[in-house]
């Protein structure tokens, strides 16, 4: 649950960042550059999210797998 609120609360900042630096953009405070980089870095940062929802979704079933048991998720949110 705490891994879940960070990566919520990253990809809430990101997203902030990437609208405001395009709302710059449109205003002509910054370059065509700074909203690429601001783009690429929510998509890394969205990827990251998933990628770690992924790993420990993998990680529950190789444990269950491994003790014959059914281990209730306390991670990421539910499949």
């Amino acid at each position: 649950a705490n891994s879940r609120l960070i990566a919520d609360e990253q990809l809430k900042l990101a997203a902030e960042v990437r609208d405001g630096v395009t709302r710059a953009y449109q205003a002509g405070g910054r370059s065509l550059l700074e909203v690429l980089d601001a783009q690429r870095t929510f998509r890394e940062t969205y990827r990251t999210s998933i990628s770690s929802r992924a790993s420990f979704w993998r990680a529950l079933h190789r444990l269950r797998t491994a003790t014959a048991t059914q281990v209730a998720p306390q991670g990421p949110a539910g499949p």
